[in-house]
């Protein structure tokens, strides 16, 4: 596993019939010879990822019993927040804390949209992404 720089990939290519091919091909050697990536041109507009930490970050700045409101256990989802120490993996502890997109909706939801529908917006475009690259990927596979 050689590399001279962190592999880049424009994720507007993967869009096209003309470069998917080539965006497949550059992923795959990404992902198998590299093992990481940057994605640039994700089709999310700037002002919806800046809303997005900024509410992130209001999140982070409630008091805990706030925060606990969402908690991963009370979830049907089992998504949701998790305060730092709470998630083992391979019987050791997690030192993070797991906050995923679907936390953001869960807490604008539970507000009553008072904020934003922002959150939901940004979950449901990564999801559409990450939708379209995985399909892509398993069709190119399988020709």
């Amino acid at each position: 596993m050689s590399f001279n720089s962190i592999p880049v990939l424009d994720l507007a290519l993967a869009w096209s019939p003309d470069t998917k091919s080539s965006f497949l091909e550059s992923l795959r050697h990404a992902l198998l010879q590299v093992g990481f990536l940057y994605i640039k041109n994700i089709g999310i507009g700037d002002a919806l990822i800046e809303d997005v930490i900024a509410q992130g970050k209001a999140f982070f700045d409630l008091p805990e019993e706030k925060k606990m409101e969402i908690q991963m256990r009370n979830a049907q989802s089992f998504l949701g927040y998790n305060k730092l120490g709470n998630e083992t993996t391979a019987f050791k502890t997690d030192w993070r804390v797991p906050f995923h997109e679907e936390s953001l909706k869960m807490w604008a939801q539970q507000l009553g949209q008072a904020r934003t529908n922002r959150p939901i917006d940004f979950a449901s475009t990564t999801k559409a992404i990450r939708s379209h690259l995985l399909q892509s990927a398993v069709t190119k596979s399988m020709a």
